[in-house]
């Protein structure tokens, strides 16, 4: 609600993200996490993976006509003009 952008600590912090990795250890982090996947049974892995791909699916499909609709109601808004009128001239929008 704020539009500040945050770090990845930030991030981990605010429970976004399960854990924040230097550069250096992504790749070990990486593979030692691939291990674990893959000594768990195949079919519980695939199946966990169509179970989360099917909730994504469902949830998208189930917000898109109000994501329309919000969108909408803000592209219509004077205050859209307004932050569109402020973008334009490098000015802060004043919102009514």
């Amino acid at each position: 609600m704020t539009a500040w952008l945050i770090d990845a600590v930030e991030t981990a912090r605010i429970r976004l993200v399960n854990r924040v990795v230097p550069a250096g250890e992504l790749m070990p982090w990486a593979l030692e996490t691939a291990d674990r996947i893959t000594s768990n049974s195949p079919s519980s892995v695939q199946a966990v993976k169509r179970q989360v791909s099917a909730t994504i699916a469902e949830h998208v499909r189930a917000r898109e006509a109000l994501d329309q609709a919000l969108g909408d109601q803000v592209r219509a808004s004077a205050d859209f003009q307004e932050g569109i009128a402020a973008l334009r001239s490098k000015s802060q929008p004043r919102y009514e």
